[in-house]
């Protein structure tokens, strides 16, 4: 059950290992294609960057960012605010990350072009392009003017009355997106549902109720 970029590497093992796997669930995976992140950088890990890597194992970035963590959801504690600070910040600058951000748009060609199309059952939660009404437009929008406010962000925030003519071009934009990028991408996958669940990429910390009812009916749905 991968989330973002990690459905492409996920989509490797399932391409290559089907006999492995009972179950494919996507959230809000990256949406590949034969263009993704076409204007994203190919080039190998530069000597700055494995400077950077070399501080942070020695801490440096935990040390200097540890008071600029972002700020999770209203409904996360004081200790899960921290556990997700020391998750991050222990990550932050690692080789590892900064490997796949400089390799980024070659792994998600070859991720996509080294899909076998298979009958393994498979989900995609598409969150990030899953609007489909002026309502969903709106709860969106509430929340990124929330996580703006507690992060202190210097993002101006959106606004809430949206005109007719405005929401028929946003309703129109992620429409054009599902019909060419993502049903394309479930297609190519083979045997994959697709369920809109419009909200922020990060789905799961937004709505993990609905998110959880919408994977426990796929598991459930299996053995039929």
């Amino acid at each position: 059950m991968p989330h973002s970029i990690g459905g492409a590497y996920a989509n490797y093992w399932v391409s290559n290992y089907p006999e492995e796997i009972e179950a494919f669930v996507i959230v809000d995976g990256s949406q590949l294609s034969e263009n993704a992140f076409f204007d994203e950088p190919t080039s190998e890990v530069g000597i700055g960057d494995r400077i950077n890597a070399f501080l942070a194992k020695l801490g440096f970035s935990r040390y200097v960012l540890r008071n600029y963590s972002y700020h999770y959801p209203d409904n996360y504690s004081e200790e899960e605010q921290y556990l997700g600070d020391a998750l991050s910040l222990m990550t932050l600058d690692s080789i590892a990350p900064i490997s796949e951000s400089a390799l980024l748009a070659r792994n998600a060609q070859d991720a996509f072009n080294g899909i076998i199309t298979n009958d393994i059952p498979k989900l995609y939660i598409c969150a990030s392009w899953g609007i489909q009404t002026k309502e969903d437009v709106i709860e969106v929008n509430k929340w990124i003017n929330r996580q703006i406010e507690i992060n202190d962000l210097d993002t101006e925030l959106r606004s809430l009355e949206i005109s007719d003519d405005t929401l028929k071009t946003i309703l129109e934009n992620y429409e054009k997106a599902r019909n060419e990028t993502i049903y394309p991408y479930a297609e190519k996958m083979g045997n994959c549902e697709v369920v809109c669940l419009a909200g922020d990429h990060m789905i799961y910390e937004q709505k993990p109720a609905e998110c959880g009812e919408i994977i426990k009916n796929f598991i459930d749905g299996l053995d039929s």
